[in-house]
């Protein structure tokens, strides 16, 4: 991901003027906040199944869990009256973390937020994610630098919101699932994971429901100034913006600065998605699930933070070589 980040940006620097000079026009309407119809982009794809798919999802995980919650108070009451049974092999611990665990399960939504405030995050949970979806017309210029750009359009602003939507389903069940974990330690005849794994999943899975947050944190490490969650969900409304300018800019220099703010933009998604990865990662290297070292999780992780960033990390590579830097760096 970051490889292709560079080859981009050397092919961005290197491309001669000329393929910016071409005239720029661009029609339709940026849908922002609902799917437009008929559903004929990518971009209209994803919006249809974020808003039909994994809003649903993530109310029947909520749903389940209370199920699934309820099921373990009982069952940890039940074991906690048989601590005192003659044959002693039910151990008081094991009753006492089934019953806490379906209590955390009963109240989910709460548990969630309790992860939150214990890592020192503010209430960021963002239930529903639908802000900046639909397709948004089509920039008519030739070249690369333009298909780009019509995909940041089109499909980039969805396909940011649905990573970001399937990232609160998967941290929703891994929540859940370590919660489940926990309820099963000091439990005879079971094999559960080993306790920092549940923790690292409980921790995995509060982040990336979390993840508008901690993406921000991750670039606030690197001096990246933080982002709010319009730079992930208004992506359609900010590249249509770009490109109306773009095809009323006389001056040449401003046309190329608008089109390659416009592919900077496409890139934000796939840097969610290696961000995502390098999470999971992590959980699967804690588990001992992957042959795959924690080393690798984080370098996905700044990795998808310098792809979501790409516009500041342009800035930075060009200033670092003293490349003739881009307009929209000094603006």
């Amino acid at each position: 991901m970051t490889k292709f980040f560079y080859g981009f940006l050397a092919a961005a620097t290197l491309l001669p003027s000329a393929l910016f000079a071409q005239s720029v026009t661009v029609s339709g309407d940026a849908g922002v906040g609902e799917c437009l119809t008929p559903v004929d982009t990518l971009g209209s794809f994803f919006c249809r199944f974020q808003d039909n798919t994994t809003l649903q999802l993530i109310t029947l995980i909520c749903s389940a869990s209370f199920i699934i919650g309820m099921f373990l108070v009982w069952r940890g009451l039940v074991r906690l009256m048989k601590v005192t049974d003659a044959s002693g092999q039910e151990p008081l611990s094991g009753a006492l973390m089934t019953l806490g665990s379906g209590v955390f399960m009963v109240a989910f939504p709460a548990t969630i937020m309790v992860g939150v405030a214990t890592i020192g995050a503010p209430g960021v949970w963002q239930f529903s994610i639908s802000g900046g979806l639909g397709p948004g017309g089509a920039v008519q210029d030739d070249g690369f630098i333009g298909l780009v750009a019509n995909f940041a359009v089109n499909a980039a602003g969805p396909l940011s919101t649905l990573v970001l939507a399937l990232s609160v389903v998967i941290g929703l069940f891994l929540v859940a699932s370590s919660i489940v974990d926990l309820s099963k330690l000091n439990t005879p005849n079971s094999r559960p994971p080993e306790f920092g794994a549940i923790v690292v999943k409980f921790a995995v899975g509060v982040a990336l429901v979390n993840i508008f947050w901690l993406v921000g944190v991750v670039g606030q490490t690197f001096g990246i100034s933080a982002n709010g969650a319009g730079h992930f969900t208004e992506i359609t409304a900010r590249t249509m913006t770009y490109s109306r300018a773009a095809a009323s800019a006389d001056s040449l220099a401003t046309r190329a600065d608008l089109i390659l703010r416009i592919a900077l933009a496409a890139l934000i998604p796939f840097g969610l998605i290696a961000f995502v990865r390098g999470l999971l990662i992590l959980k699967d290297s804690a588990g001992g699930t992957r042959q795959v070292s924690m080393g690798a999780g984080f370098t996905h992780i700044v990795g998808g933070v310098a792809l979501v960033n790409a516009e500041a990390m342009s800035c930075a590579i060009m200033n670092t070589f003293g490349v003739g830097g881009l307009a929209f760096c000094t603006g």
